[in-house]
């Protein structure tokens, strides 16, 4: 653990839980052989301190499983959006993972040339940004997975884009001249 945090510190790399999952047999080894100690001790208290950690792992797993604050990435309504867009003919940015985008039929492809498919970016770098047709809808998901160097979030600024949508863990953006003219219904 110390290793990971000093390497994302040295390398100004954000550390998130998800990269402690290979430790996770050690933790449940450790915690397993504390559980078995306490509830092996001499004491009716740590009987009892043991079925309130087991009570408050299941209410805090139950919880990430069923509260909306923990509802998985919109995979499905992202893509039905770039998927209508597509259909429309306009050019579509997809900022978000590929096994999503094929599991919900989002063609993409990484060619900016290629009609009727979304543009796949995966962290992009201003340079390639540059090189391709601006695009009436820009999808966009988990910076630090697909935009690790803020170079789309700073595009986005910098040309007349504004949210029109968001799902979890989506955020959509549309050119305000198109978003203009759906509102007037041109």
């Amino acid at each position: 653990m110390l290793v990971l945090l000093g390497a994302g510190y040295i390398m100004h790399f954000r550390v998130l839980e998800r990269h402690f999952t290979p430790l996770l047999p050690a933790l449940v080894f450790v915690v397993g052989r504390g559980l078995t100690a306490a509830w092996s001790g001499r004491h009716w208290i740590f009987k009892l301190l043991t079925c309130g950690f087991v009570a408050l792992s299941v209410v805090s797993c139950l919880e990430v499983r069923f509260a909306v604050r923990h509802k998985k990435d919109d995979y499905r309504d992202a893509a039905a959006v770039a998927n209508e867009a597509l259909r429309n003919g306009r050019i579509v940015w997809w900022n978000a993972g590929l096994h999503g985008a094929a599991y919900y039929h989002l063609p993409l492809s990484s060619d900016p040339d290629m009609r009727n498919r979304a543009v796949w970016l995966l962290n992009p770098n201003p340079g390639t940004l540059s090189s391709l047709p601006p695009p009436e809808i820009i999808i966009a998901s988990k910076s630090d997975m697909f935009d690790d160097q803020g170079v789309l979030a700073e595009y986005v600024r910098k040309t007349p884009y504004v949210k029109s949508a968001s799902f979890p863990a989506f955020m959509l953006w549309q050119r305000k001249a198109d978003r203009t003219e759906r509102q007037d219904g041109r």
